[in-house]
């Protein structure tokens, strides 16, 4: 006969079962708690956002807003400037595909003006994963003592950003895919899927060919990491034109910090002209700690809010325009 076990054991198992579930729930050992909060601040052209969770497609407008776990896409002749609510600004170039693999946040307390702003206000962990194309951004100074990272992950390698200014490009054609890694200020680490980690500061560049399958476009060969060489003048001259208006398209971006109504940090994007109060930038943003992917649209003012249903002719199936 089947004899249920003393309420003890049962309490116990339960209590191991929760534990469990908790720490599944719970961020990783020193990443930021909250989800950190990207606005779209300019879009020229036709651009795109795919959730990886329901692969779902919609057309990007400036003031959407973007969370970790979604990829970002443009087309031909196409762009977008995407602000961080840690002051990083990242213009995707035409013909690109970067995905937003992590971004944590820890809370702050003041409103982050991005163009006013050297320095993160907080402590943050950023991830993002360039899989085509080129970007050019600008990271604010990172507080790295007390924990923050930034990384640029391509199939080739990865960018360790310490506070910086920089493009960064890889395109496969047919057998090649050609990784350049262009520094204005400050100082990259790349670190290349196999070998030693190369320093690359600023009006360096660093530039290789892979060799790439084109039959799918996966990387099947790295060369050896050369040594970073001198940017030439009219490279660094375009770089630096492009960081300049890349930076005054964010200028007027405001992150402002607030708490919800169960008490978890919440951001709310604004722009300069059209700041939420206090009490408003709590109202309708979305708790930064709980967030789902798909919590991606935004009221007047670019706080995170329900999302809207997707106008039919914006509506793609997940390949299309790939």
């Amino acid at each position: 006969m089947f004899r249920a076990p003393p309420f003890w054991i049962a309490w116990f198992l339960m209590l191991c079962g929760l534990c469990a579930w908790a720490s599944a729930q719970a961020p990783a050992p020193g990443v930021p708690p909250s989800r950190g909060v990207v606005k779209i601040a300019r879009v020229v052209g036709e651009a795109y956002v795919t959730d990886s969770a329901t692969s779902l497609k919609t057309r990007l407008t400036a003031s959407t807003l973007v969370v970790d776990g979604q990829v970002v896409e443009t087309g031909p002749k196409s762009s977008l400037v995407l602000v961080f609510s840690n002051g990083a600004v990242v213009n995707v170039r035409a013909d690109s595909r970067l995905e937003v693999a992590e971004f944590r946040q820890s809370a702050f307390s003041k409103t982050l003006n991005v163009g006013q702003s050297t320095q993160e206000p907080s402590t943050s962990a950023t991830k993002l994963l360039l899989r085509k194309g080129e970007i050019i951004s600008q990271v604010k100074k990172l507080n790295r003592d007390a924990g923050s990272s930034f990384t640029v992950e391509t199939p080739v390698g990865a960018a360790g950003i310490r506070g910086t200014a920089f493009g960064l490009l890889f395109e496969g054609r047919g057998q090649v895919a050609k990784y350049a890694l262009t520094m204005a200020e400050g100082l990259i680490r790349f670190t290349p899927l196999s070998g030693r980690p190369v320093d690359v500061g600023a009006g360096k560049e660093l530039s290789f060919d892979a060799q790439i399958d084109p039959s799918n476009g996966r990387v099947v060969a790295v060369p050896e990491t050369p040594a970073p060489t001198d940017v030439p003048a009219a490279d660094a001259a375009r770089l630096q034109s492009a960081l300049t208006e890349v930076i005054a398209a964010a200028s007027s971006v405001q992150f402002v910090p607030a708490t919800g109504a169960n008490g978890q940090f919440t951001v709310s994007a604004a722009d300069a002209s059209t700041t939420p109060s206090a009490d408003a930038a709590g109202t309708g943003s979305v708790d930064t700690a709980t967030a789902s992917p798909s919590d991606t649209s935004s009221t007047s003012t670019g706080a995170l809010a329900s999302p809207a249903p997707t106008p039919a002719a914006q509506r793609t199936t997940p390949g299309d325009g790939m």
